[in-house]
């Protein structure tokens, strides 16, 4: 009786922390390919995706944000699109109220002057006024972050991406830097992040760039992400009779 105990224990602990998202927005672009979907796939076979696509679908991406029910909404700009103030304000509005934002974006590297510079302060970095028109060297500063789980090489390099630029040199208050543009930590060299609140992504490193492990890093970004939002919707049964009840 004691083994079918914890058993049953076991059982409802596990369920009721198997919640997995619902549905997840994307925009991305045409180039990227499919990386981000079969994240999802991999990661929550069962989940919704909603996906937009290059200029054509920024407009549709931001009326979702505004009026659908996401779990975790990816933001990728590896190509330069036109986008205003109020377009990432819509994002940002989603960041503050929800969290589960992973965004990078090629507008940043305009600093300042930036419509983006709202969005990437409040998740807790800035532009520090330079990016890479070649290949630079990328590092990994704590290789013990989730983002770091199964990345086997930083170096962007090693990708075969061709893109005439591949990230920018960032600043960052309150975001927690886990690469960057030199082999130790060094102020204004940041490239990926954990947002400040913990859950969220915002990167100076277009993730694309690490092409064949681009789904790997993906992957790791979202689960983190989903991680600190997901809901606890069961109630783990404690006493023998509803531990039974439960499992009938």
């Amino acid at each position: 009786m004691k083994k079918l105990v914890v058993l049953l224990i076991v059982i409802a602990v596990a369920g009721a922390f198997a919640v997995d998202p619902t549905k997840i927005l994307i925009r991305n672009d045409a180039e990227v390919g499919s990386y981000i979907q079969n994240a999802v796939a991999a990661l929550w076979p069962d989940c919704e995706v909603e996906v937009y696509t290059g200029s054509a679908g920024i407009p549709g991406f931001i009326t979702a944000l505004g009026t659908g029910t996401y779990d975790c909404v990816v933001w990728d700009g590896f190509m330069n699109r036109s986008l205003n103030a109020s377009d990432y304000g819509a994002m940002l509005t989603w960041y503050t109220a929800h969290k589960s934002l992973a965004f990078d974006d090629w507008g940043i590297r305009f600093g300042a002057s930036s419509p983006s510079v709202n969005l990437t302060t409040a998740m807790g970095v800035t532009y520090a006024g330079s990016y890479y028109t070649s290949i630079a060297p990328h590092y990994c500063w704590d290789t013990s972050h989730p983002y770091a789980e199964g990345i086997t090489d930083w170096t962007l390099a090693t990708h075969g991406v061709s893109k005439g630029t591949w990230g920018m040199d960032m600043l960052w208050s309150t975001a927690d830097p886990v690469t960057g543009w030199t082999a130790s930590e060094t102020a204004g060299k940041g490239a990926l992040f954990e947002a400040e609140n913990g859950i969220g992504c915002v990167s100076g490193m277009f993730w694309y760039s690490m092409n064949t492990q681009y789904q790997d890093l993906m992957e790791n970004i979202l689960s983190f992400a989903w991680d600190g939002v997901r809901p606890d919707t069961r109630v783990v049964p404690t006493s023998l009779g509803n531990i039974k009840a439960a499992y009938k």
